[in-house]
């Protein structure tokens, strides 16, 4: 009996700690989720900065070349 008592308490602390590792593990699995979350909306809002910077200066260059070829259509000299 007293074996017996001895496997019961052993089962418990080994539940015990089962059930402790299962919620860090749970924890640390959200966690992992969420830094993937915030990373791919960090990706995204540099990737739209990127883009945005392209864009602008792509604007620049077209803008550039109408002012000249309005120049060059007017005899106007920049």
């Amino acid at each position: 009996e007293r074996s017996m008592m001895g496997i019961a308490l052993s089962q418990v602390i080994l539940e015990s700690k089962l059930a402790q590792y299962a919620s860090r593990f749970r924890a640390m699995s959200a966690a992992k989720d969420r830094a993937d979350e915030t990373f791919s909306e960090t990706r995204l809002n540099f990737n739209r900065a990127r883009r945005g910077l392209k864009d602008e200066r792509l604007k620049e260059i077209i803008n550039g070349m109408r002012k000249k070829t309005n120049a060059m259509t007017t005899g106007v000299t920049l």
